[in-house]
């Protein structure tokens, strides 16, 4: 593996599917918010493509014309469902805890860049053990744009102080390559999340891990 060079004094990582076990939670929910308005359960497979968007863009990409009326109730229904049955079963992946630990001591700065909302992403974050490491927990609505946007990782950059040639972002889907690209900041896609590494690679990330332990051997950190 090919160390980045110079090596990133910033890292920004996506929440779920990234640093958390979540998508089936998503998915559940999801599938329970459409069930109690009254509309169609979707596969969760198609869940998973869309996890990294806002809940009004998933909604809208699955309830038929004649239903978009639905998309609010869907995600009230969802956050009622998510909040209360979901989060309390939030755990990091294998090797995330690890692997923040090292990058934390050796005096990287670590952030996180979400779009679930401030609240429950802090909710999240404390409930899987990962606060200590953080110097910031970016909700999605902290920003006037979601991802694709840049809004999420320039921010960080301002809060933080460090240029984006500095920084590196680290996430498992489009929409945080995307992220990463249009604010000028190199992407890590991690293939154990929500997308394929073609995907991710055709979003343009420009390295890909496996597990979150490799990202150190990446980027300098011994383990």
């Amino acid at each position: 593996m090919t160390r980045i060079e110079p090596a990133p004094d910033l890292l920004i990582f996506d929440l779920d599917g990234t640093l958390v076990d979540s998508q089936e939670q998503i998915a559940r929910s999801f599938n329970v918010a459409l069930c109690a308005a009254g509309a169609a359960l979707v596969e969760h497979e198609r869940v998973y493509a869309m996890i990294g968007l806002p809940l009004i863009h998933m909604f809208s990409q699955v309830l038929p014309e004649l239903q978009l009326h639905l998309v609010p109730a869907c995600i009230e229904l969802y956050r009622a469902d998510y909040n209360t049955i979901e989060i309390p079963r939030s755990f990091a992946f294998p090797g995330v805890r690890e692997t923040l630990i090292a990058c934390h001591a050796a005096g990287r700065t670590l952030t996180v860049a979400t779009t679930k909302g401030q609240v429950v992403a802090d909710m999240v974050i404390d409930i899987a053990g990962l606060r200590p490491y953080f110097a910031h927990v970016l909700g999605g609505d902290r920003v006037p744009h979601h991802k694709p946007a840049p809004d999420l990782v320039l921010l960080t950059l301002e809060l933080t102080g460090l240029p984006p040639e500095r920084a590196l972002v680290v996430g498992d889907s489009s929409y945080d390559m995307l992220m990463a690209s249009s604010a000028g900041v190199a992407s890590c896609g991690v293939t154990y999340g929500a997308q394929s590494a073609e995907a991710l690679r055709s979003s343009g990330a420009i390295h890909l891990i496996n597990s979150m332990p490799e990202l150190l051997p990446l980027i300098g950190v011994n383990g």
